[in-house]
């Protein structure tokens, strides 16, 4: 029974040691890119989807080909290449550590998203190359990425700005900071004015993303010095009112003014959005775009 005792101890010990190395090993060991394994032939490596084409999309099956033991780490910026030209490839965006024991084999998932939006995305028997690092705006995209925590969302807009050429406006505007600083981010790789809002987009089961805008949201503070009935209406270029907001009473002080409108009825070309103070004293106004990408 203490032959066995310590037996099973000792199991456990190794298998605690090796789950430290494995979240640790980036930092405290000295370690190889997965890149680099590869190619000194110290590893094996077969990429496959996993399903969805965000987020955990892709899993690395890792065997160790030497007779010690091995740290390596999947980079923030890899660009990773699907073996079907039809289908996505996926960039990774937070980095992935791991370790192995002598000869040990192991599957783990790698945290990425689709790169090329015009492509259908990949299922769960698609394969991929583990490609190159990809260009260094996308690599400050997953970096910034890797070090923060931003909904799934707008990563995948992100990225699709930078790869595709997307609308900096499908990158969500609309109360949550982290998204706003993303936003900024890419903007500033650009070379942009970041806009004040942002589009949703129409879902097409045919494709992963539409290009269809179909509502407009958006967070606009403002002050008022009173008690104060606020009313928002949108003009269309030629000064015709086009969509009144529901007025209500707000009180003193620093508010927010939410923003979230179907596009369906709307034409393409310039607007104006207005808030206004008891019907007749404007607070504020913003000029918003429909048809023209940004």
């Amino acid at each position: 029974m203490k032959q066995q005792h310590t037996l099973n101890l000792l199991v456990l010990i190794q298998f605690s040691f090796f789950t430290f190395l494995t979240t640790n090993a980036h930092a405290n060991y000295n370690t190889s890119s997965i890149e680099q394994l590869v190619q000194n032939g110290q590893l094996q490596v077969q990429i496959q989807g996993i399903g969805g084409h965000s987020e955990e999309c892709v899993s690395f099956i890792l065997r160790n080909n030497t007779s010690d033991s091995l740290f390596g780490f999947v980079e923030p910026g890899r660009r990773l290449i699907s073996n079907n030209i039809k289908e996505q490839d996926i960039l990774i965006v937070k980095e992935l550590d791991f370790a192995l024991a002598a000869n040990e084999s192991k599957t783990m998932n790698g945290f990425g998203f689709c790169c090329q939006s015009n492509n259908s995305g990949p299922g769960t028997s698609s394969g991929f190359s583990l490609g190159k690092m990809a260009d260094d705006n996308w690599q400050t995209l997953a970096q910034k990425v890797n070090e923060g925590d931003y909904p799934a969302n707008a990563i995948q807009n992100a990225v699709w700005v930078l790869s595709d050429g997307h609308d900096i406006r499908s990158i969500p505007a609309y109360g949550d900071e982290n998204t706003q600083d993303l936003r900024q981010s890419v903007a500033d790789m650009l070379g942009i004015e970041i806009p004040w809002y942002s589009f949703l987009y129409e879902e097409d089961s045919t494709q992963v993303f539409s290009g269809v805008a179909n509502r407009l949201f958006a967070q606009v503070a403002y002050t008022v010095p009173r008690r104060t009935m606020m009313s928002g209406i949108i003009h269309d270029e030629n000064g015709n009112l086009v969509y009144s907001f529901k007025s209500y009473h707000t009180s003193m002080g620093e508010h927010k003014y939410n923003i979230d409108i179907a596009l369906d009825n709307f034409e393409e070309g310039e607007y104006t959005f207005t808030l206004m103070e008891d019907f007749g004293v404007m607070n504020l106004q913003r000029k918003f775009q429909l048809g023209e990408e940004v």
